[in-house]
C-alpha cells in the first residue's frame, strides 16, 4: 500500500527537490495515500474494500480508490522523473523507470484478473529495484577521514544544480600540501587532513564535507542555513591563518578559500570543477575569495573556457619576434609565441592563459599546435636566406611529462621534412623544480635528435645555476623583469653586468629579453651582449608579418650613435 507514496518521496530526494517543495505540497501529494490507508484500516466496519463470506474472498467498490491512489503515484512519479532526468544518475533512472513499468503492469493484470494475486510480487521486485538504485555508501565515503569523495561530490552537485535549489559551497584549497607530503609522509599528512576535516565538521551539523582531490576540501552548506555561509567561511579563514598541530607536528598551510553562492555566483558544475583545479595568483599565505573578490575567480573560469573553446575552433595563432645578433647586427632567430583571441575576452597575453593551461592540462594540445605551426612555417619559408638559423619554441614542464612527447616531435619533423637543428626549445627554471630525473631524460633525448636548448628567464638563482651546469646549457635568456626600469635603476644595471660577466666567463651565450625602448638599448650597446630581443626591435608578428620584417630589416633602423 505504501509503495507508491514511498517511491514518489524517494525520487524527489534523489532529484534534489525534496527540500524545495513546501509542506503544503506534501500534504496534497500524500492525501490519496492517507485516504487509501484509512479505508483499509476501517474496512472491518464498512467492508468497502473487501470482505469474506462462505464463498471466499470478495473485493468491494472501495478497492477502486486503492487503484486510483496507486495510479496517481505512478503518474506523479513518472512526471517528476521525466522533468528531472538531468539531476539523476543514469543507473538510477533505469532502475526507477523499471519501478513505473512493473507497477503499472501489475495494476493492469491484477485489475483484469482479480484472482491472479500479482501485486505483492510486483512490489517485491520494485523494492529490489529501488535498493539497487541506491548508492553503496562505502564507495562514496572515506571512513578514515570521515569525508565524502569526489564521486559523491560530483553526483550531489549535479543534483543540487539541476534541482534549482539555492545553496552555497566553501572550497578550501591547501596549496602547499604536496611539499608538506614530501616532507612528512603519508601517515602525518593523513592525520593532519583528518584534524582539519574534524575541525570543519564542528562548525555546523547542516554541512557536508567532501575531499574532492588531494588538496581541495569542499563544504556544502544546506539551503536551510545558507545565510550563515559567510560566518562559516570567515571562521575557516581565521583558523587557516593559524597553525595546525597534530601528533606534535606544527604545520602552517598556504591556502585559498572560496565562498560561493549558487546559482548567484556560479551556476554550473563545470565552473565549480575549474575553480577546484585552478588557483588564483596571490602573495597572501591565506586568502578568502568572496563577493567582489570572486571577479578574479570568474576571470580564471572565463579564460579556462576560452582556452578549451579555442582548441576546438582553432582560434590560437602563432606570432614571431626577431632576435638580433649584436655581433653580426643581423637577425639570428625568431621566437614563436602563441596568441589567443577570444570573442568575449579579446586578445589574451600568454602570461594570462599559459599558467591556466598548464594546470588544466590543455598546455599539451597548445604545445602540439605551436610545434606543428612552426614546422609548417619553416617548411614553407626559406629562412636561411635571411640568416635565420633557428626558431625558438617554449617547452612547458607539463609537456616534458608526456611519455610520447619525443615520438610526436619526430613524427611532426618527418611530416614537414624539417631538421631538428632548426628548432630551439626554451625551458624555464620552473621545469627543474619538479621531477628532475624525468626532465633530464627528456632533455637528453631531444638533444640526441638534434634540437637546440636555451635556459629561459635566467635570474642567477640556485636552480638556474645548477641546471645550467649539470645540463650544460650553452645559451641563456635573461629574465624580462631585469630590464624593467633598467635605465633608471643603477643597481639593476650593476646586477646585469655581474650576470653578463659570470656567464661569459663560463663561455655561455646570452640573450637579453625585454628591451622596450632606445634608452635601454643604448646602455646595452656598451655591454658585452650576444643577442637582444624586445618591443624596441619589433612586436610579435604573424607569419606574413615576420617574413616582411626579415625582407625589410636594416640595422640602421635601430643603431644609436653615442651623441644621441
Amino acid at each position: 500500500m505504501l509503495v507508491g507514496s514511498i517511491i514518489y518521496v524517494y525520487v524527489t530526494m534523489v532529484s534534489g527537490k525534496f527540500y524545495v517543495y513546501k509542506k503544503l505540497h506534501y500534504v496534497v501529494m500524500l492525501a490519496p495515500q492517507a485516504i487509501a490507508e484509512l479505508l483499509v484500516i476501517t474496512n472491518s466496519f464498512h467492508h468497502l474494500v473487501f470482505w469474506f463470506d462462505s464463498d471466499g474472498y470478495h473485493r468491494g467498490p472501495g478497492l477502486a480508490v486503492l487503484y486510483m491512489s496507486t495510479g496517481f503515484y505512478v503518474i506523479a512519479f513518472s512526471v517528476h522523473l521525466l522533468r528531472n532526468l538531468a539531476s539523476i544518475k543514469k543507473k538510477r533512472i533505469i532502475m526507477l523507470f523499471s519501478v513505473v513499468i512493473i507497477n503499472f503492469a501489475a495494476i493492469i493484470v491484477q485489475f483484469i484478473c482479480p484472482r491472479l494475486l500479482i501485486e505483492l510480487f510486483a512490489q517485491a521486485v520494485v523494492y529490489i529495484a529501488v535498493l539497487l538504485s541506491i548508492e553503496d555508501e562505502e564507495s562514496l565515503y572515506n571512513k578514515d577521514l570521515c569525508v565524502y569523495n569526489k564521486e559523491a561530490f560530483v553526483s550531489d552537485m549535479r543534483t543540487w544544480f539541476y534541482s534549482g535549489n539555492r545553496f552555497s559551497l566553501i572550497i578550501v584549497k591547501i596549496l602547499n600540501l604536496s611539499s608538506l607530503h614530501a616532507l612528512l609522509g603519508d601517515e602525518q599528512i593523513g592525520a593532519l587532513l583528518k584534524s582539519v576535516i574534524s575541525w570543519i565538521n564542528k562548525i555546523s551539523k547542516n554541512i557536508t564535507i567532501y575531499l574532492v582531490n588531494n588538496n581541495s576540501v569542499a563544504v556544502l552548506v544546506d539551503s536551510k542555513i545558507v545565510g550563515k555561509t559567510h560566518e562559516f567561511s570567515n571562521a575557516i579563514y581565521e583558523r587557516f591563518r593559524k597553525e595546525f598541530i597534530c601528533n606534535d607536528v606544527c604545520v602552517t598551510f598556504k591556502s585559498q578559500i572560496y565562498e560561493i553562492f549558487m546559482p548567484d555566483d556560479i551556476d554550473t558544475l563545470e565552473d565549480i570543477m575549474i575553480i577546484i583545479n585552478q588557483q588564483c595568483e596571490t602573495n597572501e599565505r591565506t586568502k578568502l575569495y568572496s563577493g567582489v573578490d570572486l571577479r578574479e575567480v570568474k576571470e580564471v573560469i572565463a579564460i579556462d573556457k576560452a582556452i578549451r573553446n579555442a582548441l576546438k575552433t582553432d582560434e590560437f595563432d602563432v606570432f614571431y619576434q626577431p632576435v638580433i645578433d649584436m655581433r653580426t647586427k643581423k637577425v639570428f632567430s625568431v621566437e614563436a609565441l602563441v596568441r589567443l583571441f577570444d570573442k568575449e575576452l579579446g586578445h589574451l597575453e600568454p602570461e594570462r592563459f599559459i599558467p591556466i593551461a598548464e594546470k588544466n592540462g590543455t598546455i599539451v594540445k597548445i604545445g602540439e599546435f605551436v610545434f606543428e605551426k612552426v614546422c609548417r612555417f619553416i617548411a614553407e619559408n626559406n629562412l636561411s636566406v635571411y640568416g635565420i638559423r633557428t626558431v625558438e619554441v617554449n617547452l612547458s614542464i607539463v609537456q616534458c611529462m608526456q611519455k610520447d612527447l619525443v615520438e610526436y616531435y619526430i613524427k611532426c619533423l618527418r611530416k614537414y621534412n624539417v631538421s631538428a637543428s632548426m628548432i630551439t626549445f626554451e625551458i624555464t627554471e620552473r621545469a627543474f623544480a619538479n621531477d628532475y630525473k624525468i626532465f633530464k631524460n627528456i632533455i637528453t633525448k631531444l638533444r640526441v635528435i638534434g634540437f637546440n636548448m636555451i635556459l629561459d628567464n635566467y635570474s642567477a638563482s640556485c636552480i638556474d645555476i645548477n641546471a645550467m651546469l649539470e645540463l650544460d646549457f650553452k645559451h641563456l635568456k635573461t629574465e624580462k623583469r631585469l630590464m624593467n626600469n633598467y635605465e633608471k635603476d643603477k643597481s639593476a644595471e650593476s646586477f646585469m653586468d655581474q650576470i653578463m660577466y659570470y656567464l661569459h666567463d663560463v663561455e655561455k651565450e646570452v640573450t637579453v629579453e625585454g628591451i622596450e625602448n632606445a634608452e635601454q638599448f643604448k646602455i646595452l650597446m656598451k655591454k658585452k651582449v650576444d643577442y637582444v630581443q624586445g618591443f624596441y626591435f619589433s612586436v610579435p608578428l604573424d607569419a606574413f608579418g615576420i617574413m616582411a620584417y626579415l625582407r625589410d630589416y636594416s640595422w640602421k633602423d635601430y643603431e644609436i650613435k653615442d651623441d644621441e
